[in-house]
């Protein structure tokens, strides 16, 4: 539970506890840490076994392990169909998850991290890569779309009930900076500034959701509790968002609009700004993921909805980071139970890339607003 004053206090013996859980492996004899093709547990050798390995079913602990000292843990849900065939989109849809973890982890310079699965398929998956799992089906009502981004919003709650600041990201993203460069300031969270009204006039959308960062307090939770009665009527998450703005949350750009907007209740939420900038849906005119004018933490492949589309984009703006190849006459079907095929990095698309950026800030305490 909540304190009034934010943050559940971690115990000295819970530290000690955790420390040994990050030095000693699942085997007691290792650090548990994985090495090698930049870390990413599913290239691992066949021997290793990650020390999360038997957590699935025990969040408490699983983020106790995985978050930063500051209890900071980014939570990726996964949602995969049960009844995969192995199709060009099933199969485009898994790497590029595995495209969002691998650049996390290498450009975005984190482990800090825990897949929620939502479907039984996800699980599976989430398993045979030997990714940090957490096992969130019994979350959704049915394996609908809708249901699966509600259901996100619970896990969401969960988290941060547990007393853990929550970097939540949509596994169609490439990190291309550390992603705790955020800085909260005087705010509880950011989204990404995404503007957009009714054709009558009313507000549609104002921030995407697809990433966020939120502090664990009171405000956000009843910012969070305040979008549910919006699940009935069947609307998305992030229109649920625009509909409670000013209610449960509000946009703020300033140390006195962020602190007014907390001293009435709400949730101070500071927009990051749209991810190319002046563009919403597709980059400008020469657009490179170290444009130093963008300084952007990440690419979002929004306002697309076929795999296949995503890894274009992503392979256009240079940071698809994974072979885009099965090889070795693999089917789909045959790809997708082999975890080392469809997560091998590609070199010469990580040279192309120009990754590292030489600036390692994002613009993320630059508020859109203004």
């Amino acid at each position: 539970m909540l304190q009034r004053s934010g943050v559940i206090p971690v115990a000295a013996n819970t530290r000690r506890e955790l420390a040994r859980e990050r030095e000693v492996g699942s085997s007691g004899t290792s650090s548990g840490k994985p090495t090698g093709a930049e870390g990413v547990p599913w290239l691992q050798p066949p021997a290793w076994v990650p020390p999360y390995a038997g957590l699935l079913n025990n969040l408490p602990a699983l983020l106790r392990l995985r978050a930063t000292p500051e209890r900071w843990v980014t939570v990726f849900p996964l949602f995969l169909r049960d009844n995969r065939t192995g199709t060009p989109e099933d199969v485009k849809l898994l790497r590029i998850a595995l495209n969002t973890i691998y650049s996390y982890q290498v450009y975005g310079k984190s482990e800090h991290y825990v897949v929620a699965a939502m479907t039984p398929a996800a699980l599976q998956d989430c398993r045979r890569l030997r990714l940090p799992c957490y096992n969130a089906t019994h979350y959704p009502a049915t394996r609908t779309i809708i249901d699966i981004y509600w259901a996100r919003l619970l896990v969401l709650r969960d988290v941060l009930t547990e007393g853990y600041h929550v970097h939540l990201s949509d596994l169609d993203i490439a990190y291309l900076r550390p992603a705790f460069g955020w800085s909260a300031n005087a705010s509880d969270g950011s989204m990404m500034r995404e503007e957009a009204l009714h054709k009558n006039g009313t507000v549609r959308f104002m921030v995407n959701g697809g990433c966020k960062f939120l502090l664990a307090n009171e405000r956000v939770v009843a910012f969070l509790d305040s979008l549910m009665p919006h699940k009935a009527r069947g609307v998305k998450t992030q229109i649920a968002m625009g509909a409670q703005a000013y209610r449960t949350w509000a946009p703020c750009c300033t140390l006195a609009s962020c602190t007014a907007a907390k001293a009435a209740g709400l949730a101070a939420i500071t927009p990051h700004p749209n991810q190319f900038g002046t563009q919403h849906c597709a980059p400008g005119p020469g657009f490179r993921p170290c444009s130093p004018d963008l300084s952007s933490l990440y690419v979002h492949a929004i306002c697309l909805h076929k795999e296949t589309d995503k890894e274009a984009m992503l392979a256009g703006l240079d940071v698809m980071f994974l072979r885009r190849d099965i090889g070795g006459g693999l089917t789909g079907a045959q790809a997708l139970r082999d975890p080392a095929v469809l997560g091998r990095p590609d070199p010469e698309a990580i040279r192309r890339s120009g990754l590292p950026c030489a600036t390692g800030a994002w613009h993320g305490k630059q508020a859109a607003c203004v």
